[in-house]
């Protein structure tokens, strides 16, 4: 399930998206409007790629990101 975010500012409007596929950790991010650009990240396990997205979730939350339903 992808999880989306954004971070508005008086200087920055911005979203953050990440989701898993099996071992594999995707991530998107960007200006609000545009695609933006992705990233992946490889794991050994599927834990392993859970644990990952639940601490780049954490990091993001603390820097003012909110969750978002799309």
């Amino acid at each position: 399930m992808k999880q989306y975010f954004e971070f508005v500012d008086a200087k920055s409007s911005k979203f953050w998206e990440v989701w898993i596929e099996g071992t594999t950790m995707f991530t998107r991010f960007g200006k609000i409007g545009v695609n933006g650009q992705t990233t992946v990240k490889e794991f050994p396990d599927a834990v392993a790629a859970q644990n990952a997205l639940e601490k780049a979730v954490a990091e993001k939350t603390k820097k003012g990101y909110k969750a978002v339903s799309k």
